[in-house]
């Protein structure tokens, strides 16, 4: 059977590589979205970031050097800035011990992983070295993914952030936790009108909309499970 990992490999460097692969009833504040995604569109960076996540997790378990190098690659042609927005009824991850349990893999911590598994093979480490230093001219477009700090919820919590949304533009929220559970995602209009949501006990969640009007929304975080969870979340 052929590897899932190549198959991710494969899609993974038609992404890094800038190829094209694609693009109800609500509140008044916005209507659930969904949309193909494109490679080349800075709408559907979140989705190329989400992409190399998945790629990522899968790779370490496989000890698939290859396929951590094809994530580097997407993240490293993908930009995002980070924000630091503390969640209402959230708190952010212990400095000291973020690097345990980090869930969103950095272009730096995908590199350090590839480097170790690549141990011995000239090839591959220069391919990686190329990566890290060349990452600046990979990158394209502007950056339109914000991507929050590292931040702890334990079972039974709910998390708040308020995040202003513009008319017309779709939007996008997903959160990537550190391992399986189940974490509970909703958008809402400053009404607390729910307009998404996303019960996956995955380790990412996804919810798009268009909002209707200019203002604020709501991205709800809930452990509904029994253990702490710890996440990052990406906003478009």
């Amino acid at each position: 059977m052929f590897p899932r990992s190549r198959l991710f490999v494969l899609l993974a460097l038609a992404l890094a590589a800038g190829f094209p692969d694609g693009a109800g009833a609500g509140s008044d504040g916005g209507v659930p979205s969904s949309a193909s995604t494109s490679a080349g569109d800075e709408r559907y960076q979140l989705d190329d970031l989400l992409v190399a996540q998945d790629l990522f997790r899968l790779a370490v378990r496989n000890r698939d050097v290859l396929a951590i190098v094809a994530a580097a690659r997407i993240v490293a042609a993908t930009p995002f800035t980070r924000i630091e927005d503390v969640p209402e009824g959230g708190y952010a991850a212990p400095a000291g011990d973020a690097a345990a349990a980090k869930p969103f893999a950095t272009l730096e911590d995908m590199l350090a992983d590839a480097r170790r598994l690549a141990a011995g093979n000239a090839t591959m480490l220069t391919l990686i070295d190329d990566i890290g230093e060349g990452s600046a001219a990979l990158a394209r477009g502007a950056s339109a993914t914000s991507v929050t700090g590292i931040f702890d919820v334990p079972p039974g919590a709910v998390h708040v952030f308020r995040r202003p949304f513009r008319a017309g533009t779709p939007a996008v929220a997903a959160i990537v936790a550190d391992g399986p559970g189940v974490l509970e995602m909703t958008v809402a209009d400053d009404r607390d009108r729910a307009i998404c949501t996303d019960e996956g006990t995955a380790s990412i969640g996804r919810c798009s909309w268009l909002p209707l009007l200019d203002g604020e929304f709501l991205i709800i975080v809930r452990n509904t499970g029994m253990s702490p969870l710890r996440y990052n979340l990406l906003l478009h």
